[in-house]
């Protein structure tokens, strides 16, 4: 059975890129590895950027709003008649100019004429990179990813920024071609690597969206004043907001369809360990009074082979914000990994008390470096009697592999033992359940140990 997943709440184009949007008055066609007919089916070229005749090319050869914050204040209209390819008008503060597809006496389709919008672009926009002109694509959007045909925005993620910040967040900010209503903030990550059929299409949700500079720059005006990539990673732990699709299935799209998500369907993936998607819950294993373990598994296939010492960072839309916390992955094993939770802190406590088998979280990772990278590798030294930290002990707590994730950490012998594994994080007798198990490795090696260092940011 399909899962309800909102509806359409507006549709949107984007004729050139950059520049202001079009909202869809009528049904839209989506053809299999096409976006919307039209969209981003202009580019502003820079001095230095050489239009491709053969497909797509990345926004840097382009004029775009995270460099250019003033094409904001450019407006963009489309004259309809009926035809593939309506007329664009585009007006600045320098006057409007139009464009439009000249055709021959037979009929048949002839070149763009830009010459207007060219000479509009060169008074506003300046000598500052070279002559800008109006490009055309050579035959596929000029999308920020190549196969990235529709970004797709949850608007109720919207309105949970404005509760966050304060101030009202206006969707234009985002640029999507699909605005969905009914899910609840941030759900839209629930649908990476899943099929969804909107209206008469199919799609494949293969990324989240990660967001730039572009996103600070308040429509119309052109000014930088809302930093939404920080906000995000700051209260929620990663600077993603939306996502992007790919058309696998066409048909026709209204406003108002149903969003729906294929059952046992799986998009094709090449994730990375920053995406925020959802983990299921596969068990729970009561350690202690206060610590619980859960097994989960990864859409991604990431975490379930993270070596030692990387942690997963597990988010809680529904919670108050700052939402995040990292834990290490106390286990893996095929098809699924552990994290191991204390009941202390808001974070740890709604994992700990409510999530049960069957239930998803939503997770990113791993992060942080593990494994047998030298060169970011810290010694303690026998002399300091010092103690590995928590997320070594928890980390070799593993049951399944235990062994192998130690000396995947052990390395350099010294002349003097180290007291390792003396002290755990626990701060009652009933919550030191993975003591004993990070203990005995020490008791055997008493040696110096060599661990990871986690990456910055």
């Amino acid at each position: 059975m399909t899962r309800s997943r909102g509806s359409i709440d507006s549709i949107v184009r984007y004729p050139v890129k950059g520049l202001s949007g079009v909202p869809a008055r009528d049904p839209v066609r989506l053809d299999p590895g096409r976006g919307l007919r039209g969209d981003r089916a202009f580019a502003i070229a820079r001095r230095d950027s050489t239009p491709s005749s053969t497909g797509w090319l990345s926004r840097e050869h382009f004029f775009h709003l995270a460099r250019h914050e003033h094409l904001a204040r450019i407006s963009l209209g489309l004259v309809e008649d009926g035809s593939d390819s309506p007329a664009l008008v585009v007006e600045t503060a320098e006057g409007m100019a139009r464009g439009k597809r000249g055709s021959s006496l037979a009929g048949e389709v002839g070149a763009f004429d830009s010459a207007a919008i060219d000479d509009l672009l060169r008074r506003t926009l300046g000598a500052d990179h070279g002559e800008p002109r109006l490009v055309e694509a050579a035959s596929d959007g000029l999308w920020d990813w190549e196969d990235a045909h529709l970004s797709i925005i949850n608007l109720a993620t919207l309105e949970e920024l404005e509760r966050e910040t304060g101030v009202p967040v206006d969707r234009r900010r985002f640029r999507a071609n699909l605005y969905l209503t009914g899910l609840a903030p941030f759900e839209e990550f629930e649908l990476v690597g899943a099929r969804i059929r909107v209206g008469e299409a199919e799609l494949e949700v293969f990324q989240p969206t990660d967001r730039c500079r572009a996103t600070t720059i308040r429509p119309v005006e052109g000014v930088s004043d809302l930093n939404v990539p920080a906000l995000l990673a700051s209260r929620y732990g990663y600077a993603f907001c939306g996502v992007y699709a790919r058309v696998i299935g066409g048909g026709t799209v209204r406003v108002g369809d149903a969003v729906r998500e294929e059952p046992g369907a799986v998009a094709r993936l090449e994730g990375k360990s920053g995406w925020p998607r959802a983990a299921r819950v596969l068990a729970r294993e009561h350690e202690s009074d206060d610590v619980v373990s859960l097994w989960l598994s990864d859409p991604l296939d990431l975490l379930t082979t993270a070596p030692p010492g990387t942690h997963v960072r597990v988010h809680l839309p529904d919670a108050p914000t700052p939402n995040w916390r990292s834990y290490t992955i106390s286990g893996t094993a095929p098809g699924r990994f552990r994290i191991s939770v204390k009941r202390d802190g808001r974070v740890s406590t709604m994992l700990h008390d409510v999530r049960e088998v069957g239930e998803t979280i939503l997770v990113s990772g791993p992060h942080g470096v593990g494994g047998d990278d030298a060169s970011r590798d810290l010694c303690w030294s026998a002399e300091e009697s010092v103690s590995l930290p928590a997320w070594l002990c928890c980390a070799r707590a593993s049951r399944d592999a235990e062994q192998d994730a130690y000396e995947s950490c052990t390395a350099r012998v010294v002349r003097r033992p180290c007291r390792c594994g003396r002290r755990h994080a626990g701060r009652s007798p009933s919550s030191r359940t993975l003591r004993h198990s990070s203990m005995s490795p020490t008791r055997r090696r008493r040696r110096a140990a060599r661990v990871s260092r986690p990456s910055r940011g």
